[in-house]
């Protein structure tokens, strides 16, 4: 089954979504712990994709059929970008000559 990842914002801290079938869960209620600070949305997951992936998928997979509670995909002005704070930016120019 395939997925896709989504941060929206909630209160008090954004929650990680994980989309498939048109529904969403909470990554808390179908992965427990693979996101340990949802201040960051998806960095944790990112950080550490060999485990998060099998995990994900497997949690994916054991949906079928089940009766985990799901919530509707949320609006637009709810999505959050995946990584809200990254550690490092960085920026590179090729008209740097052009600015001085």
């Amino acid at each position: 089954m395939h997925f896709s990842l989504v941060v929206v914002r909630s209160s008090p801290d954004p929650t990680v979504m994980v989309v498939t079938g048109g529904v969403c869960y909470p990554i808390d209620t179908i992965a427990p712990g693979l996101v340990r600070n949802r201040r960051r949305g998806l960095l944790d997951l990112l950080e550490n994709w060999a485990v998060a992936e099998p995990t994900l998928t497997a949690a994916v997979d054991g949906l079928a059929g089940s009766h985990t509670p799901s919530l509707p995909m949320p609006p637009a002005n709810d999505l959050l970008a995946p990584v809200l704070y990254p550690p490092k930016v960085i920026c590179t120019g090729t008209n740097y000559w052009d600015h001085l």
